[in-house]
């Protein structure tokens, strides 16, 4: 799945790109219907990507006439080619929580500000990251007998599930998905202070 959300990124940063001229930060998309008639349908590129096919031919299948080129090319001396990590993926926008599973692997709880980790999640565990009611957010763990463990105290809510081994795999049942490949984030709105859920970040 990952790697659909990678090819509809690049499309889209691409599509961007070779769009006629527009003001300073302000883009505008034109469009309607259900991703089947003009764009890139993430099922028809998952079917693609599992028949064997390239991102390379996947795009070209779905915007014939688009040309490929490196973004340190076509955006130079910007964000997306100077960060290490420039594209994420939004998969869920104003909630009060999240859960999570690892299936296969493990994922270290980390606090990005402080750069610092309060626990890790292994298969088979039932984890939350939620707000706390007080502005902060705290990870915890909901054992089989029913009682709550909490992973450090409660704490910023800039976080992130940063996987400890390659074959890392993350499932989010408010998707019904499971991701690997990426670091799974969590950010905080500024205006309503609802938790924005798992950008995936791709570098």
């Amino acid at each position: 799945m990952l790697n659909t959300a990678r090819v509809f990124v690049i499309s889209l940063l691409l599509l961007v790109v070779t769009a006629a001229p527009a003001l300073a930060n302000q883009i505008t998309f034109n469009g309607s219907g259900w991703g089947h008639g003009i764009g890139l349908s993430q099922y028809g590129a998952k079917a693609l990507g599992a028949d064997g096919a390239t991102y390379q031919e996947i795009i070209q299948r779905y915007f014939p006439n688009l040309t490929l080129a490196s973004f340190h090319t076509v955006v130079p001396e910007t964000f997306a080619s100077q960060d290490e990590t420039p594209i994420w993926v939004g998969l869920r926008e104003e909630s009060q929580s999240s859960g999570f599973e690892v299936l296969k692997g493990s994922v270290r709880l980390c606090l990005d500000q402080q750069n610092y980790c309060v626990g890790t999640a292994k298969p088979n565990e039932d984890w939350t990251f939620s707000l706390d009611g007080s502005g902060g957010c705290v990870f915890y763990k909901r054992l089989t007998t029913g009682v709550i463990r909490f992973a450090g105290n409660s704490s910023e809510c800039a976080t992130s599930l940063r996987p400890i081994s390659p074959d890392t795999e993350v499932y989010l049942p408010f998707k019904a998905r499971s991701y690997k490949d990426g670091v799974i984030r969590f950010r905080q709105a500024p205006e309503s202070k609802k938790v924005r859920s798992c950008p995936l970040e791709f570098r």
